[in-house]
């Protein structure tokens, strides 16, 4: 039952695989097995920001600063984004205290809406045993 494998442990099993190889200076053989990795999951980035390093290390640094620009667009620069969207686009205060706690606001308010995105049975959105709970009466 070898090819029924989850694939959650398959991605991680190539990411170590791929650590131990850059480890013993193996840069070839550590590019398949992160390449392996993000063939499972694209958006794993452990192993996109250890395929930059294991280019880099190869001195292939166009390539590394690909996969580390992939990696930054999945995951920072959607937050940005977002962040923009909802009408971010300047700082409306002065005084970086004040700045601050903007920032914090716009961090609060996006966290809130990506956990009722993630599990909205945990801010009563959904149904299940949890949102069941959580509903009054």
């Amino acid at each position: 039952m070898k090819g029924t494998q989850d694939p959650n442990v398959k991605k991680q099993q190539y990411l170590e695989r791929g650590v131990k190889y850059t480890a013993e200076g193996k840069h070839n053989e550590a590019i398949l097995q992160f390449k392996n990795a993000l063939q499972i999951d694209p958006k794993f980035a452990p192993a996109a920001q250890a395929l930059g390093r294991a280019y880099r290390a190869k001195s292939w640094n166009s390539d590394a600063a690909r996969e580390i620009y992939k990696e930054r667009a999945a995951t920072a620069e959607c937050v940005n984004a977002q962040a923009r969207n909802r009408g971010l686009q300047r700082m409306p205060v002065r005084g970086l205290a004040k700045v601050k706690c903007v920032v914090r606001l716009f961090v609060l308010a996006h966290n809130l809406l990506r956990m009722a995105a993630l599990a909205p049975e945990l801010v009563g959105w959904g149904t299940g045993a949890r949102a069941a709970a959580a509903t009054p009466g």
